[in-house]
């Protein structure tokens, strides 16, 4: 004998199952034995405002470079976060919409993928979407830019190796950027709208 399917637990299912994966995935940022440090970056909006996370993986110390659009955004504000603390300040090039230097440490570093820095940048043309805007963390040669990352798997115990342009454990791959969410999303969002407007029309049906 063939069972019916449950419509409400379908909905609630699909409702789930969207939620659950809705956000994007997030690329994670150190792999020491690759030969090559990959940074990762995050950027939210609101009130007129760009807020531009840097996020690396287990890293001591850095110093790096951010791009970004002098047309459409004006940087105002930099933040170290979660322990880390400016060793130098930076140079910033509004005119070219660079800065360079962002330089921090932090001898004792979180575990874990964390927030290490937060750029802030004003939005100077508020007509335009702001998700179409993007910002670019990079290790620069011509400023001998690094990320120092504590690398638990050798045998021995941690050992600090560094990355960076000439160094000898190999590059720091940059990362862009920006609040569009990745086309999964709104699959996946679309999934979970689905599944919520079945459910409701199945409670209304059902309190008829």
């Amino acid at each position: 004998m063939s069972r019916k399917c449950n419509p409400r637990l379908v909905s609630w299912v699909l409702a789930i199952g969207g939620l659950v994966f809705l956000s994007p995935s997030v690329c994670r940022a150190v792999d020491p034995a690759s030969g090559s440090v990959s940074l990762s970056a995050g950027v939210t909006y609101s009130n007129f405002t760009w807020k531009f996370l840097i996020d690396p993986l287990q890293v001591e110390g850095f110093q790096l470079s951010v791009s970004y659009d002098p047309l459409r955004a004006q940087f105002t504000d930099l933040a170290f976060l979660n322990g880390y603390t400016q060793e130098t300040p930076p140079m910033i090039d509004e005119s070219n919409g660079m800065i360079h230097g962002i330089h921090g440490q932090n001898s004792n570093p979180p575990t874990g993928e964390v927030d290490v820095v937060e750029l802030s940048f004003t939005d100077l043309n508020a007509a335009l979407n702001p998700n179409t805007a993007s910002f670019r963390v990079f290790a620069d040669p011509a400023f001998n830019d690094f990320v120092r990352v504590i690398d638990t798997d050798e045998p021995g115990g941690p050992i600090i190796r560094i990355f960076g342009p000439g160094q000898p454990d190999g590059p720091v791959i940059g990362a862009t950027g920006n609040s569009i969410p990745e086309p999964g999303t709104f699959v996946l969002g679309g999934v979970a709208l689905i599944g919520l407007l079945a459910f409701a029309v199945r409670q209304r049906r059902g309190a008829r």
